[in-house]
């Protein structure tokens, strides 16, 4: 695959000062927590809030779970896959 990631999930929603400063020294743009939630503009870019989406949903649970915010406040993502697929290697 010629991607070059730019979100990173933390595994197992673990995290430390450490890990944020090492994603930005290798050009993340962001990455998601194990927190519930939609992110939005204020938050920090390395401390997202996420929904998770991870296949099994039918349509309906999926459009539920994006429907449930203010579209205001939802961070705009540059790229779908981060979106969809935000631990995809």
């Amino acid at each position: 695959m010629n991607y070059d990631a730019t979100s990173f999930c933390y595994p197992f929603g673990e995290y430390n000062e450490f890990a944020i400063e090492t994603l930005k020294k290798c050009k993340y743009s962001m990455a998601t927590t194990e927190k519930y939630g939609f992110a939005n503009q204020t938050q920090n870019h390395f401390l997202l809030d996420r929904i998770r989406i991870d296949g099994r949903e039918s349509l309906s649970s999926f459009i539920a779970k994006l429907s449930n915010h203010k579209s205001n406040n939802v961070l705009l993502f540059q790229n779908a896959r981060a979106l969809l697929y935000p631990c995809a290697v």
